[in-house]
């Protein structure tokens, strides 16, 4: 279990970063190629919001179908007390449709659980972010306090680990050591909710 200090996001309070919207794919490649450290959102929100504070030479990938914004850039809403020298992307479109690489983390904070039980979340299309042999974190957050939640929180669960299973996600009984700070922000959280942690490719 996990849990989110409200008393703490109410006294750092919110702020706006800007972000790149929907890059073309070969500056999104650029983006990649100049990172040593990436992290993949998957359903970031809409408005989207960071939950990694990302420093200098990490990126950032933030994706939802639910942002409708155009132009060139967006605003993404931090909780981060310190400014972000990380790189922000953010694409208007569910994962499948992002360009191909390989994060160091795959991450899901509060994905509706009535999605991940029809497999409109974990699914074969992540492959396309998966590596042979680099090693990959998955970082999954569900909320406890939802309709969604309550009705298929147990079979969420059940296709989650069928889905790290079959993709070699070995889960960890506790938070990896990240490089950047992890704080999950989502409108759809509560204090408490539940936290999975899971590894593919382990160095030994």
């Amino acid at each position: 279990m996990g849990e989110i200090s409200q008393s703490y996001q109410e006294r750092i309070g919110p702020q706006f970063v800007p972000a790149v919207l929907n890059p073309e794919v070969s500056s999104f490649n650029s983006f990649v190629r100049s990172s040593s450290y990436k992290i993949f959102d998957i359903g970031c929100g809409h408005p989207p919001r960071l939950s990694w504070g990302v420093k200098e030479h990490q990126l950032w990938v933030g994706c939802d179908q639910a942002i409708t914004q155009s132009g060139e850039d967006i605003k993404v809403h931090s909780i981060f007390p310190y400014p972000i020298k990380g790189k922000l992307v953010v694409c208007s479109d569910i994962a499948a449709e992002v360009p191909p690489f390989e994060p160091d983390v795959i991450s899901l904070i509060a994905p509706n659980p009535k999605d991940i039980y029809e497999g409109n979340i974990l699914n074969f299309e992540l492959e396309n972010f998966l590596s042979k042999n680099k090693t990959q974190y998955l970082t999954l957050v569900l909320d406890n306090r939802t309709y969604e939640a309550m009705e298929y929180g147990k079979s969420a669960k059940e296709e989650i680990a069928k889905w790290m299973n079959e993709f070699h996600f070995k889960k960890m009984g506790g938070r990896p050591i990240f490089p950047c700070n992890f704080m999950p922000n989502s409108a759809d959280l509560g204090i408490r909710n539940t936290l999975f942690f899971g590894i593919r490719n382990p160095q030994k």
